[in-house]
């Protein structure tokens, strides 16, 4: 989401305690709707510590006024966009007062659309605030659609791999000699998976639900675009801006999560303090702080 200057005052709005995902299961139908989804609020500590993490708002918006689509070799079109629709923030609370929102392809192609106007839910005041002409609310106390409150029924996709595990045992081989040369110090190597989709059956915000539910994650998004549904749930900050201050929190290495407190004390236990997990994060925390 890129937010840019402009001072007002969001409305508070009375939702009947309703959550997000209550919500954007009634708007998730609306064109281009989009719901960036804090689905592990984390409350900003009582230290009020400028560098403790901080997980307070999920926003929904639909509708947007325009689609600004484009490669990043030649941004000017969006430039020129966000200067036409100048929003902000508000002061105390940091509520957006509307942006861009959409996705950057990684081929730089890219398709965002202007949202002036939003439903922010603040999670540690559990308030609900809307921004622009209120245009979401309306839709919302006028729609008959259901808040969809099972996801057990969710599609059961079956997803097939497009490497199997002679070649990806290949790849890994093949990234090892890179290393050893010294040609690369590090390699993710990421395959495809694909299943079969239904769009006159199968509902993706009910499949993001089941997501969601899943694998909860403070940077979680659901984006409806012409062509496609994007469903994202990810732990990782990759880049904050904010005046002059540019914030990542990335992260590395991992451990199963266990029922008994004992296993999963043991498995942090050893995440902290296994020495190759500690040199890819002091890695990668080097590598986006120096980029």
């Amino acid at each position: 989401m890129i937010p840019s200057p402009q001072q007002e005052t969001p409305a508070p709005i009375d939702l009947d305690d309703a959550l997000p995902e209550e919500v954007a299961s009634r708007l998730s139908h609306l064109e281009d709707f989009v719901f960036l989804d804090t689905a592990t609020a984390v409350p900003t500590p009582a230290t009020g510590r400028e560098d403790a993490p901080r997980g307070e708002l999920s926003i929904l918006g639909a509708k947007p006024r325009h689609v600004i689509e484009g490669h990043l070799s030649d941004p000017s079109d969006l430039r020129a966009c966000l200067g036409d629709h100048r929003t902000g923030a508000h002061p105390d609370l940091g509520l957006p007062l509307g942006g861009a929102i959409g996705t950057i392809d990684f081929d730089g192609s890219f398709r965002f659309g202007i949202y002036p106007d939003l439903l922010v839910y603040h999670h540690p005041s559990r308030r609900w605030f809307q921004t622009g002409d209120g245009n979401l609310d309306e839709e919302l106390r006028g729609s008959h659609r259901p808040p969809q409150s099972r996801v057990s029924n969710a599609t059961n996709l079956q997803f097939l791999f497009q490497l199997d595990r002679a070649d990806y045992c290949d790849a890994v081989s093949r990234a090892r000699d890179y290393i050893a040369a010294g040609d690369i110090y590090q390699v993710n190597l990421s395959h495809r998976a694909e299943a079969a989709w239904h769009p006159d059956r199968d509902d993706p915000f009910l499949f993001y639900r089941m997501l969601r539910e899943q694998s909860p994650a403070p940077y979680a998004a659901f984006l409806r675009q012409q062509d496609r549904t994007i469903l994202s749930s990810s732990p990782e900050l990759f880049l904050k801006l904010s005046g002059d201050l540019a914030r990542t929190r990335p992260i590395k290495g991992t451990r199963p999560r266990f029922s008994d407190p004992a296993c999963d004390e043991k498995s942090a236990y050893d995440l902290l303090t296994s020495q190759k997990e500690l040199a890819e994060l002091i890695m990668i925390t080097d590598l986006e702080r120096n980029d």
